[in-house]
Order: structure tokens, then C-alpha cells, then sequence
């Protein structure tokens, strides 16, 4: 009966290209993909990601918590519309310095009112 089970499985894993399992580590970017395929939201900002492997567990978490324990090595924006995670954008490593700020981006403390 284990050994029918095992194949049941096997062949349900390979039918729908499932990449990572439960409980399994993975990069951040490969969980951060499968969380947005699962989830219908945009990664931006998925080029600041390094290598590192950490623990896809989806199982009892909310969008939020996956996407935030993803990327606790990261700063990182997630954006809300209609109560659904829609745009997690990610700013960088913690700890390093993000550059200046472009051009077009002034913040509005740093405009004078005439």
C-alpha cells in the first residue's frame, strides 16, 4: 500500500511541476516566485536577491508571514490593495547602502514652497 501511495505521489509531483514541496528550503527568489504564482501579486526589485536558502513552510501562514519570513535578510515594502498583498517590492540587503535616490523620486521635505 506505501509503495502505491509513494507512485500516486510521485506521479501527482511530476503532473504538476511542483518545484518544492512543504517544509523543503529553497532560494528566496525561487520561494518569493512560487508565493506570487500562488498568491497573484508582483515581485519588484527581485534582481537585489542573493542565493541564500530558506524554509518554504506554507503550511497555517498567511501571505503576509511567508513573504516577510522569505525576506527577513531584505528591506522590503509590501504594498495592499483590496485587503490582498498586491506588490512586495524589495529595497535591498539589510545593512547596505542603497545608493542615492534617483532624480525623479524627490522627497517633498526637500522641495522649497516659494
Amino acid at each position: 500500500m506505501n509503495v502505491l501511495l509513494l507512485l500516486a505521489s510521485t506521479l501527482l509531483l511530476n503532473l504538476f511541476s511542483v518545484a518544492v514541496s512543504a517544509d523543503e528550503t529553497a532560494s528566496v527568489r525561487k520561494v518569493l516566485d512560487l508565493l506570487a504564482a500562488e498568491h497573484g501579486f508582483e515581485i519588484l526589485g527581485a534582481e537585489k536577491l542573493g542565493d541564500e536558502l530558506v524554509l518554504l513552510n506554507r503550511s497555517g501562514a498567511d501571505v503576509d508571514s511567508a513573504v516577510t519570513r522569505a525576506l527577513a535578510r531584505y528591506n522590503h515594502v509590501i504594498r495592499y490593495s483590496q485587503a490582498r498583498v498586491r506588490v512586495v517590492e524589495v529595497l535591498g540587503r539589510k545593512g547596505t547602502d542603497p545608493g542615492p535616490m534617483p532624480e525623479s523620486q524627490v522627497a517633498e521635505a526637500d522641495v522649497t514652497s516659494e
